[in-house]
């Protein structure tokens, strides 16, 4: 089994460039292959929202959108001196300035309001091929959120939060080439709020996943504590909208539950920081997906890669 890794033990690595890899899809037009030393641009279709790279030198050119045919222009990149290093990324946006509201609200603006219907590219974007999901019974824990009709709930009726990682599997934020016997789909743990204004932060979530994470194998005195302590512990446990105990949170109501972080639907192909935007079931138990990338605000997208 790969190892986890929780929020305890995290190490933040900065990263010198955006790494963009696994299955990220470019407009074909433009698209050359991938060299460390050539600079990208990320826009996206203003009509359908998908998310689009591009080589730094097809800025201004013209294309069309391979999703719904809007003829799209490749914005132009920053000047060099606007550009800021993966190592001053944290330093270009201070914590006490990051705009968490105005993100969220972008990520929310973007995805729109429920109830969502969304075109047939976009649906077989949201959709999930995860070949080993089948060979689980069908009352699995795993497959409760996975099956074709959560998903579609999830993401059609859905609000969008903020959430921070608790515990993932390491190879998450690692690259990844898919194989047909391994796509580098993994679940992991998530505690979240339902807060939809953006004054419940990752920073103001931070503390408490770590606090859950720092539970894991121990022996604890209560026993809501114990039962998470075991089920982090156990690593194939999978829970859904449990109530994030008082003794740890007791001013904002936060909850914990499993998702399966889909490559394809990560900014890169993988995990840059233990935080991200996620889509909550609109009615308990509280299901939980990410926000699929091309969702997400432009400058939190920027953002978050750099981690």
């Amino acid at each position: 089994m790969a190892g986890r890794r929780s929020t305890r033990r995290c190490t933040k690595r900065r990263l010198t460039r955006l790494q963009l890899t696994g299955r990220q899809r470019t407009v074909d037009a433009i698209s050359q292959p991938e060299e460390v030393s050539v600079p990208l641009i990320r826009f996206s279709c203003p009509s359908c929202k998908k998310t689009y790279q591009a080589p730094a030198d097809a800025g201004g050119k013209s294309t069309t959108c391979k999703a719904c045919g809007q003829k799209l222009k490749i914005p132009s990149p920053p000047a060099p001196s606007e550009i800021p290093t993966a190592a001053a990324a944290d330093e270009a946006v201070p914590k006490s300035q990051i705009p968490w509201d105005r993100w969220l609200r972008e990520c929310q603006q973007r995805f729109g309001k429920p109830p969502r219907s969304f075109d047939d590219e976009t649906k077989t974007y949201l959709s999930m091929k995860l070949a080993w999901v089948y060979g689980l019974l069908f009352f699995s824990p795993i497959c409760k959120l996975l099956k074709s009709s959560r998903q579609k709930s999830i993401f059609g009726r859905g609000k969008v939060v903020w959430a921070h990682v608790i515990q993932a599997n390491t190879m998450l934020w690692e690259p990844h080439e898919p194989t047909p016997e391994d796509d580098g789909d993994a679940p992991g743990e998530l505690v979240f709020s339902l807060d939809t204004t953006g004054r419940v932060t990752p920073e103001s979530l931070k503390p408490i996943a770590e606090e859950l994470a720092g539970t894991r194998g121990q022996t604890m005195g209560d026993p809501d504590l114990q039962r998470i302590a075991d089920y982090l512990e156990a690593e194939t446990v999978r829970v859904f909208g449990w109530d994030v105990p008082k003794p740890i949170s007791p001013n904002t109501a936060c909850y914990i539950s499993t998702t399966m972080f889909i490559r394809p639907h990560l900014p890169g192909a993988k995990l840059s920081r233990e935080f991200l935007p996620v889509v909550v079931s609109h009615k308990a138990p509280y299901y939980v997906m990410p926000l699929p990338e091309r969702f997400w605000s432009p400058q939190l997208l920027e953002w978050w890669m750099a981690g």
